[in-house]
């Protein structure tokens, strides 16, 4: 492990690219012996030093970035005036393609913030069975500091800038929502591809993910990284180990939560809590913190933020500091807001007994430590928020695929079922029998629940399935497996409740086989 990547272990506020190095490195010392094996399977002609050279060139590949962009480009103002904006894109592996990763706008993020989050979006995709590098993007603006045009004509000129260097394209690098990025500037964007550089692709709407449904997006998006916690906490939730190790009760009623962060995936976050039987008790945004043991209603909240533009004297909860909040006694800590909410200075004050990290990179690793140290767990952002990238292949597979979802399959499929049971129903009556009297003669041999008839439930399924139960499906198939995974890595890698290298062992595998299949570059 590098010294820089080491002082994260002890650092207040490392960079997110070494906080991503450190655990990458932490789980590397479990899982050596397996990438050795790997190798060794292959069958390769290789001396045993040999070997040990081939994983470790892999280990580099995947630890270092593919590509690094710093671009500047002047804007004029609506005002006037001329500013000079600084963005970033940085490609972390390109064991698969395209690369995903989100594009933000925030005034403080940095090139090594940028290259810690593609690396994040690596492991996400691979955790999650999805066939894509990491990658990200960002712009270095306040957006309160814009007018909705300056917002326009910056976020079009960034993505003419990168198309002029060939570094995105629906199969090369596609870019999805995150921070301050919403369905217009991923509208605008998608646009200034479709009118420049892409006026001829037929697949050019993929170049972006989180559309609205009429620019070719998918419904549900918005509230995906939402459902995704709440289907992988739900979970963890039934997992024995889990529940003595946090000392729960199994399910959600009666839990009480906490959410840092009242966006899209806070809000989204809260509701399936709230909606499975859950209480939120406070809630901590930039102007304003609310705390009400009694409970409250994040839809209501949410219309007072839209209202009001912000949660400032919200008359339905006291008014309480930050950190007062924050260290607050609760089951469940949501973590939605930026990176490295909780530090080194206070992590000790934490009083949840689980945190989940919705936002990318919000715990420092030396916090990560002290909450471990008091048995608190801690639900990592590469397990918790990876239903942002899962929905984002499904948006991806709409648009190259060129099907809507729940509209033409569900026609076809009944077109095709009626035929088939057509059919059948001449084909039994020509022999004098029917449907009927073959499923009570079923019944009759098998038992009552057995019936070859479609009951009213299941028909509903069938035929009436739309393009956001097919989305929340997918989602809640995805985490779940991914949860039962996670935890399996923990149990064999012998980690206890340390999810988080559990999660980057089997990530990193997954990564490393592909690299290891497709062979290096000589």
């Amino acid at each position: 492990m590098p010294d820089h990547v080491k002082k994260a272990e002890s650092a207040e506020d490392p960079t997110v690219n070494d906080m991503i190095l450190y655990y990458f490195h932490r789980a590397i010392d479990h899982i050596k012996p397996n990438l050795r094996k790997i190798v060794d399977e292959e069958r390769l002609l290789l001396s045993d030093e040999l070997k040990k050279f081939r994983v470790e060139g892999i280990l580099k590949l995947i630890s270092n970035c593919t590509f690094l962009a710093e671009i500047t480009y002047p804007v004029k103002t609506d005002c006037g005036g001329y500013d000079h904006i600084t963005a970033y894109k940085v490609h972390h592996c390109m064991h698969k393609t395209p690369m995903f990763g989100g594009i933000l706008l925030h005034p403080c993020i940095t090139l090594e913030d940028v290259m810690g989050l593609s690396a994040l979006n690596t492991f996400k995709s691979a955790l999650l069975s999805i066939p894509f590098g990491g990658s990200q993007g960002a712009i270095r603006v306040d957006p309160e500091d814009y007018t909705d045009n300056d917002i326009q004509k910056i976020t079009r000129r960034y993505i003419v800038e990168l198309l002029k260097k060939n570094v995105i394209g629906p199969g090369i690098d596609c870019g999805l929502n995150d921070m301050n990025v919403g369905h217009q500037e991923i509208s605008w964007m998608t646009d200034a591809y479709l009118k420049t550089f892409g006026s001829t692709d037929i697949n050019a709407s993929a170049i972006m993910t989180g559309k609205p449904t009429f620019g070719g997006g998918i419904h549900g998006k918005m509230s995906s990284v939402g459902w995704g916690i709440f289907y992988f906490l739900d979970c963890l939730l039934n997992k024995e180990f889990i529940l003595e190790a946090t000392c729960i009760e199994p399910g959600w009623k009666g839990k009480t939560f906490i959410v840092e962060g009242f966006g899209k995936v806070g809000r989204n976050a809260a509701l399936c809590l709230k909606n499975a039987g859950a209480k939120m008790v406070g809630v901590i945004e930039k102007d304003s913190s609310i705390f009400d043991a009694n409970g409250l209603d994040p839809q209501d909240l949410a219309a007072y933020k839209f209202t009001k533009k912000g949660l400032k004297g919200y008359p339905k909860g006291k008014a309480v500091p930050e950190g007062e909040i924050r260290s607050s006694e609760c089951d469940i800590l949501l973590l939605c807001a930026w990176h490295k909410s909780i530090k080194k200075s206070n992590a000790d004050s934490i009083k949840a007994k689980i945190v989940v990290e919705g936002a990318d990179a919000p715990i420092t690793p030396a916090a990560d430590k002290i909450l471990r140290d008091k048995k608190i767990l801690v639900v990592p952002d590469v397990c918790a928020s990876g239903g942002s990238v899962a929905s984002s292949y499904i948006e991806w597979l709409k648009n190259v695929q060129h099907v809507t979802f729940g509209r033409l399959p569900s026609s076809v499929e009944r077109g095709c079922f009626y035929h088939i049971l057509l059919s059948i129903v001449r084909f039994l009556t020509q022999f004098g029998k029917n449907l009927s009297a073959m499923n009570e003669s079923l019944k009759k041999s098998v038992g009552e629940k057995a019936s070859i008839l479609l009951s009213e439930e299941n028909r509903q399924k069938f035929f009436n399935t739309s393009e956001k139960d097919i989305i929340r499906r997918t989602l809640a198939k995805n985490l779940t497996d991914s949860a039962c995974m996670v935890t399996k890595s923990a149990q064999e890698h012998k980690l206890g409740t340390n999810l988080r290298i559990a999660a980057y062992c089997k990530a990193i595998i997954r990564v490393f086989k592909s690299y290891q299949a497709a062979g290096l570059t000589v």
